[in-house]
């Protein structure tokens, strides 16, 4: 099998400067390992198919040359290679200007990187969809995919007996499963203890811990993969511009086909090790819910508002409980479902009922953002509610200071 290289190259030629072929190979033979015989340059150890032709572009005293160069053995590469990089040094340095027109050894490296890339793509994917079904349930992608990719699966898919949905998620996006960090608390409440903290130097700081951002990898898979999420997201990040490169065409270098076999070995090591560890995973009831969440996050801009709010809600509600000391200081920083803090709510009536309907209406909607995407909110009824959420949670920071006040006069 042969490889061959096209270059459109041009030059300057003025004053007779390089204007024949002839005048040209004696700019490559300025290099002593350069030996040129017909149809045939004789570099080092190989022998290279050189095919040259030339002509006037008119009216720009400019002249190109059409030259082609074959090697018939994928063994001679790293000579070709060395050849070519001259072959560039010497035009470069006679001002002219190389375009590639056809390259072989990139579409070889090409062919070679795409197997191995299409590998650790589904690895990720198999590991997305065994961690979410055994985790979430086999109806996890019927409820936090939007209704729109949905339908295209059902249209497009469903007859071939495609069901796993991920494989209509985009590269780039897949990674966001796994590493994209996330809060499980509102910001609002950790304002809340930081003014405990300043208040109140004894006051037990350990639950500051839970407001940092982990990803679902750092939560669930650091303690069995020896690897961080962000080692693997930018290895990740670095193999996604690889391949696009190879998806639009581009011109694939050695280097690139080298670093695209580097980060396919050592990805697929941490994401099979994941894959086998899995039974070991284990995720709380209130984790659950969590995840559900961040996954629906994810997917629309305006679920992530409204969730962030909710979270908010539910902070003040929990709050709410704990300075009408009906919860300790510990169980109001517990993780909780938003059904147990509505059977709280209603446990305690800490809160009116019209304030209750209202937190319970909002709670169906969470539910249908988190659980239920094909029945999908409309963008402007979603904003509606996001708005409905932060005038419900100025209610209950009125409510939370009028019954803090009233504990304290009768203390």
């Amino acid at each position: 099998m042969s490889f061959s290289i096209e270059y459109l190259v041009t030059i300057e030629s003025k004053g007779g400067f390089c204007d024949s072929t002839e005048t040209f190979n004696n700019l490559l033979r300025a290099y002593s390992e350069i030996k040129i015989k017909k149809g045939i340059i004789i570099f080092k150890k190989i022998e290279v198919g050189y095919v040259i032709t030339t002509d006037e572009i008119e009216n720009q005293e400019q002249r190109f040359f059409h030259i082609c160069l074959t090697i018939k053995n994928i063994e001679d590469e790293k000579l070709f290679l060395e050849l070519l990089k001259m072959f560039r040094d010497i035009i470069y340095k006679a001002n002219g200007k190389i375009n590639v027109l056809w390259d072989d050894l990139s579409a070889y490296y090409s062919d070679i990187c795409y197997p191995l890339i299409h590998r650790t793509e589904n690895l990720l994917r198999k590991l997305i969809s065994k961690f979410m079904l055994i985790n979430l349930g086999m109806e996890w992608s019927a409820q936090t995919l939007p209704s729109e990719v949905q339908k295209s699966i059902k249209n497009k898919r469903s007859q071939a007996g495609i069901t796993n949905i991920l494989h209509d998620v985009d590269f780039i996006q897949l990674s966001e499963f796994l590493f994209k960090p996330y809060q499980t608390k509102s910001l609002s409440s950790l304002y809340d203890i930081i003014k405990k903290i300043e208040t109140d130097p004894k006051f037990d700081n350990k639950n500051l811990i839970e407001y940092i951002p982990k990803s679902n990898w750092e939560r669930y898979f650091s303690d069995l993969v020896d690897c961080s999420d962000t080692y693997l997201s930018k290895k990740w990040e670095k193999l996604y511009d690889l391949r696009c490169l190879i998806a639009h065409n581009t011109v694939i270098s050695r280097n690139d086909f080298i670093d695209v076999q580097n980060l396919c070995k050592e990805i697929d090591e941490k994401f099979i090790e994941a894959i086998n560890d899995l039974e070991k995973v284990e995720i709380p009831d209130a984790d659950v819910e969590v995840l559900h969440e961040n996954i629906a996050s994810n997917l629309n801009e305006l679920n992530g508002e409204f969730l962030e709010n909710w979270k908010t809600l539910q902070s003040y509600i929990l709050n709410l409980l704990v300075e009408t000391q009906e919860l300790t200081e510990e169980e109001g920083h517990m993780k909780i479902t938003a059904s147990s803090m509505m059977k709280l709510v209603e446990k305690y009536k800490v809160i009116d009922i019209k304030i209750m309907d209202k937190v319970s209406e909002l709670r169906s909607i969470r539910h249908q953002v988190v659980h239920e995407s094909a029945n999908k909110i409309s963008e402007e009824d979603l904003k509606l509610k996001i708005q409905e959420l932060k005038n419900l949670c100025d209610e209950i920071k009125s409510v939370k200071q009028s019954k803090t006040s009233i504990l304290k006069l009768k203390k």
